[in-house]
């Protein structure tokens, strides 16, 4: 799970100086709103009323969660260690959890490299069962394959996956780059128009498959939690220990009175 550290430091930065007003606290209706004395800059405001809470101001948008009676107490018991859950939390916005994410380039590079990954193991499988049968041994034992021969499967296949990475690279990175991977279309059709041979002549024999082409692409999930989804829900969780430290003063001064 991730510590969304990140947002987290963008959130504080973000909010640095900002003071609680309580516009309204009755019982299960409350107003605060959190704010930079002489300063509209990411202002927001929480307000809160029988099994709903809603946050806006000066941000994207704004959430509506729908969960518990007191929301203010599901947002202390689902968080993790006072930190934030925007995984749950997702589930509980009126837009569900989709509208909480949007496309994310980090998340598309990290499956391509998974992709690479399982493309690597296949290719070094199937180099591995190629060499035995050349070597007249079983094809279903690779263990049988001699340590010669499995080091030298093991060069190819590095080689091959190499080649292929520098390709596909240069279609997404550096100035030259056909596909600006920063928008999910572009990125889509980066993978679907891919392909990649070892010999660079089969490219144009029709009898010839590429040896890397990506495949069942279309329903890969390239969408994490969105940046104000993440910065909400640093708010929330933070507006919420302002407003119980405030509580625990208060009756401290009561008892001291």
């Amino acid at each position: 799970m991730s510590d969304y550290r990140e947002s987290a430091e963008a959130f504080a930065r973000d909010t640095a100086g900002h003071e609680m007003t309580v516009l309204l606290d009755q019982g299960l209706h409350r107003h605060l709103r959190f704010q930079k004395p002489k300063s509209g800059n990411c202002w927001f405001e929480i307000v809160t009323w029988p099994g709903s809470l809603a946050i806006r101001g000066d941000i994207d948008g704004g959430y509506i969660f729908t969960r518990t009676t007191d929301m203010f107490e599901f947002f202390r018991r689902s968080g993790h260690n006072d930190t934030i859950n925007p995984g749950y939390w997702a589930e509980k916005t009126e837009g569900g959890r989709d509208g909480c994410r949007s496309y994310s380039a980090d998340r598309f590079r990290q499956r391509v490299a998974e992709y690479f990954d399982a493309h690597a193991e296949d290719d070094a499988f199937e180099r591995a069962v190629v060499k035995l049968k050349e070597l007249g041994l079983d094809g279903d034992n690779l263990d049988a394959l001699p340590k010669a021969a499995a080091e030298e499967c093991a060069r190819a296949t590095a080689a091959h996956m190499k080649a292929v990475r520098e390709a596909f690279d240069k279609t997404i990175d550096g100035f030259w780059a056909e596909y600006n991977v920063e928008y999910e279309d572009e990125a889509r059709n980066a993978l679907n128009s891919f392909d990649f041979y070892d010999n660079p002549d089969d490219r144009y024999d029709p009898e010839k498959r590429p040896d890397f082409e990506f495949c069942n692409t279309w329903d890969w999930d390239f969408k994490d939690p969105g940046y104000w989804f993440l910065w909400c829900c640093h708010a929330i969780a933070w507006a919420i220990r302002q407003y119980d430290a405030a509580k625990s003063a208060d009756k401290a001064e009561v008892a001291h009175a």
